[in-house]
């Protein structure tokens, strides 16, 4: 029992160190100067202009549908690893708070995200990230619930 406790909490802090490095890494690229993320968008449209091709994205929205997509790429890991943090041992309407939680933490690391935005040269802060970003985390928080139910189900189906 005390060997499961453990196990347990050893889980438990590597899932509260990694929303640390998530949350390190959104706030990190926020930090970048438009010119260094401009850069870095850059280089993520030329590893992926083979799968912008082949869906014939055209090239003056590319831009933007990556920026966005990082955004909610982002976001959707931040609530997981949320999820995996605060959903431990819950059940019922303490599951239904969690929920709630990781929703309004991923919320406000968006809003820090977005103010942090103020202060970088040549960046701006806009509501609509805000909320692309809150809808990346709503479907990572939906995707550990998700996950978190097949768990479940498997668990009843080994011991019937």
């Amino acid at each position: 029992m005390e060997q499961t406790a453990k196990k347990y909490s050893k889980q438990w802090l590597a899932a509260c160190v990694a929303v640390a490095v998530c949350t390190a890494f959104i706030w990190g690229n926020s930090v970048l100067p438009a010119s260094g993320s401009s850069q870095e968008s850059q280089q993520v449209m030329a590893w992926l202009s083979p799968l912008l091709d082949a869906f014939r994205i055209p090239g003056e929205i590319r831009h933007t549908l990556v920026r966005k997509l990082a955004h909610m790429s982002e976001f959707g890991l931040l609530g997981m690893l949320w999820s995996s943090v605060l959903f431990r041992d819950a059940a019922g309407r303490a599951l239904a708070n969690r929920v709630c939680m990781t929703g309004v933490l991923c919320l406000v690391t968006a809003l820090l995200d977005e103010t942090i935005q103020l202060f970088s040269p040549g960046r701006g802060s806009l509501i609509s990230d805000v909320w692309i970003d809150f809808a990346g985390a709503c479907l990572g928080i939906l995707a550990a619930m998700v996950i978190r139910q097949l768990r479940i189900a498997t668990k009843i189906r080994k011991r019937k």
